[in-house]
């Protein structure tokens, strides 16, 4: 077992990590990848919806709305989260970059997730990474495992459950309170125009449907992807940092990556890739993989069963919080094994 020290591979791998860094990245390839794969999720979405409008019996709806569901979870994945560490887009300029990256972080945040970017993904996702599961990280709601991480996908099959799942996954019970300088009330007036917004602009996909079409199962449809974000990234949280590893001592090893073979359509963009993600944040998606492969070589084989899940086996523990911490525990991690 190791000692309880951090290891000195760790910094091996941190500076490896620099020449990924996406400021040593061509801007002109990274803007055509990002805007290439944005432009085909856009198309794929649009020809999904459109099948939407036809659907006429529950096999196709269903299979619509899962598809639906991937696709929008790819475009969160791609726009939303890259943004919000400002490389979705890149520029020479930065003050221009920031901009981009905020005006499509907003508008894809609230298409996407109904979320207010600005809290939920520039300020709380950065706050996120630098206390990682610690109790004044905003986003440590998203690490539940074991029978509370079972009850939520069950009660999320119930059709429309995922409003009031979401909206009690983020009242920050885990030691977030109003008090704490890092917790935002989710009746903030820009994060209801942002839930306004994006129920309008799903309702008005639906009104067109219904006014050309007089078929209902666009609703259905949407419904259907709606919850399969809620569990795909329920899914996603807990295999990053649910479990015993989430309150380790030392903040790189409270992330897991996953690994198996249908994961870049059930977490694209490379997003289960997740303990590289943490060593070095502004990693662009596409770099994440070869990152990845080229620090395996010096992390000790003792480690990488802490690291890494391969395949279902190691994902049901994970869900189950049997993969064990390295170290020792934080005195200032939130806890995800007693909260059952």
């Amino acid at each position: 077992m190791p000692e309880d020290h951090k290891p000195e591979w760790i910094k091996d791998v941190i500076n490896i990590s620099r020449k990924y860094h996406v400021k040593k990245q061509s801007i002109l390839k990274h803007n055509f990848i990002n805007i290439g794969s944005l432009s085909l999720l856009m198309f794929l979405s649009a020809l999904v919806i459109n099948l939407s409008f036809q659907a006429s019996n529950i096999i196709e709806i269903f299979f619509e709305g899962v598809s639906l569901g991937i696709l929008l979870f790819g475009l969160a994945v791609l726009v939303v989260h890259e943004s919000s560490h400002s490389m979705f887009l890149l520029s020479k300029n930065t003050k221009k970059q920031e901009k981009l990256n905020l005006f499509f972080g907003r508008l894809l945040s609230c298409i996407v997730e109904a979320d207010f970017y600005d809290i939920a993904w520039k300020n709380n996702h950065n706050i996120h990474h630098a206390h990682e599961n610690e109790t004044d990280d905003p986003q440590n709601y998203n690490i539940t495992i074991k029978d509370l991480f079972k009850r939520r996908i069950l009660y999320s099959l119930i059709p429309g459950s995922i409003f009031i799942l979401q909206k009690n996954r983020k009242r920050n019970l885990f030691n977030i309170d109003e008090g704490n300088p890092y917790y935002h009330s989710k009746i903030s007036k820009n994060e209801l125009i942002a839930k306004i917004l994006f129920l309008c602009f799903w309702f008005l996909l639906g009104i067109i449907n219904w006014i050309l079409t007089k078929n209902f199962s666009y609703f259905f449809v949407v419904l259907i992807a709606w919850h399969y974000l809620f569990i795909i990234n329920e899914i996603k949280g807990t295999l990053e940092h649910g479990g015993e590893h989430a309150i380790e001592h030392y903040r790189e090893f409270r992330s897991k990556t996953t690994l198996f073979l249908l994961r870049p359509v059930f977490f694209p963009f490379n997003i289960s890739i997740h303990f590289e993600h943490h060593l070095n944040m502004r990693i662009p998606w596409y770099l994440l993989n070869k990152f990845r492969k080229e620090i395996a070589i010096v992390i000790p084989d003792e480690f990488k069963s802490k690291i890494y899940n391969h395949g279902i086996k190691d994902i049901l523990a994970q869900i189950n919080g049997h993969n064990g911490m390295v170290f020792s525990r934080h005195p200032n991690v939130v806890s995800t094994l007693s909260r059952e």
